[in-house]
């Protein structure tokens, strides 16, 4: 069996159920979910991106702020047997449609009408685009294109088919877990292919440089399109453990930081 982040993600559900993956602030509460919980989401996404014709060797983009739906994509593009492609907030309308043409992703998921606005002024020129994929809170939109986040997971729920656990032991470590564009600053965004063996390397070394724990926690702000926020948030806690913090915003880090009281703060000068 190969040595990926998905399968240590489907470890960490099994040996910490109960303990807390991650928590969002709603309202005044954080509220936490579950490792068991965590590991439940990425499958019935990942089964939901099979149902709407997903195919290994596919890549699927992602274009938000930080939030559980990003991650929760993200790795279920993975055990799709596919890879996803972040798409960094601030690019403009031409970048986006760049990437997506670049990747081929029939899939894409948004955080909101904002970024929705970016696709539909590009549609005629986005031939591989299939589906639209909103987040939790998104205002409704009416296009032949656009699912919800509750309908992805409605789509998959659970069955006896087996297709998805196919997949999965199907990963191979050299093939392409995740695609890293570049922002763009120099000319056209730039790809860099990471294999599965890629993260599986990067995240062990990572939480023994960082004194990772399983009971530790960090605070995800930064964006998920770069490698080093997804190795914080993303490959690190499915590699040995601990618990993220998804920021309300960046205005926010400040407070949130007093709440999460990270074991482990990954920064920028600007910040």
């Amino acid at each position: 069996m190969a040595d990926t982040i998905i399968h240590r993600l489907f470890e960490q559900a099994r040996k910490r159920g109960d303990d807390p993956a991650y928590l969002v602030k709603d309202g005044p509460v954080w509220k936490a979910t579950s490792w068991a919980e965590y590991g439940a989401e990425v499958e019935r996404a990942a089964r939901g991106l099979i149902r709407l014709g997903f195919e290994p060797g596919q890549k699927g983009c992602i274009l938000g702020f930080n939030r559980p739906e990003w991650v929760i994509f993200d790795l279920a593009l993975m055990a799709a047997g596919g890879a996803p492609a972040g798409i960094y907030t601030t690019c403009s309308a031409d970048e986006v449609a760049y990437i997506l043409n670049h990747s081929e992703a029939p899939v894409v998921l948004l955080e909101n009408v904002e970024q929705w606005k970016k696709i539909e002024a590009k549609k005629a020129e986005l031939p591989h685009l299939r589906h639209v994929v909103m987040m939790k809170g998104a205002k409704r939109i009416d296009d032949e294109l656009v699912i919800t986040w509750d309908q992805l997971l409605k789509k998959g729920a659970p069955d006896d088919d087996g297709e998805l656990m196919k997949r999965v032991e199907a990963l191979e470590p050299d093939a392409v877990a995740t695609l890293i564009y570049t922002s763009g600053t120099t000319g056209p965004p730039k790809a860099v292919m990471l294999s599965h063996e890629n993260l599986a390397w990067t995240s062990r070394i990572l939480a023994q440089i960082a004194a990772m724990e399983p009971k530790g926690r960090t605070l995800s702000y930064l964006p998920l399109s770069h490698i080093a926020e997804q190795m914080v948030t993303i490959h690190g806690p499915c590699t040995i453990g601990g618990t993220v913090y998804f920021a309300e915003s960046i205005e926010k880090v400040a407070d949130n930081l007093k709440d999460c009281r990270p074991h482990l703060f990954f920064g920028v000068p600007r910040i």
